[in-house]
């Protein structure tokens, strides 16, 4: 069930027009809380996700939704490598598990895997620039608005 709410919403941002801003959504219901934050690239090519879900048990998860379209794969990728930027912090050689939604291809950091996600969530509620690199492509998202939308998920996933 919540896959599924993960997957409704995501289907939701990506048919939405893009927006300058970061956004939160408060999805949560009788099954638990669920907070995402969310935000398109300045070109509209991807969004980025930061998500908290009761279900995770207080462990962030980072996404991409890069805006690859499956009939473009002959195969699933396996983990791929991407790199987020604040300024003169990186965090580097984050290995991102591939995942095929109905649409496109999406890759997942979890903070179970990868502390820093913790580390990237305050960098986001700093409201800078954040520049994502996956292989050859490089992607910024302005922090517009950054604080008030990533909040929610720093106190409900501390």
């Amino acid at each position: 069930m919540r896959k599924t709410v993960l997957a409704i919403a995501a289907t939701v941002a990506m048919v939405s027009p893009a927006f300058a801003v970061w956004q939160v959504d408060d999805e949560s219901d009788d099954q638990g809380f669920l907070f995402i934050a969310s935000q398109v690239d300045e070109t509209d090519t991807i969004e980025v996700q930061l998500i908290c879900d009761e279900f995770r048990e207080g462990a962030l998860l980072f996404s991409v939704f890069t805006g690859i379209p499956l009939e473009k794969q002959k195969h699933s990728m396996p983990d791929a490598p991407i790199a987020v930027r604040f300024g003169n912090v990186a965090f580097d050689d984050l290995m991102a598990e591939v995942v095929d939604l109905d649409t496109e291809r999406v890759l997942d950091v979890s903070e179970s895997d990868h502390p820093e996600v913790r580390q990237i969530a305050h960098a986001i509620a700093k409201g800078k620039e954040m520049v994502v690199t996956y292989r050859d492509e490089q992607w910024v998202l302005a922090g517009d608005n950054a604080s008030p939308s990533v909040g929610p998920i720093l106190e409900n996933c501390p």
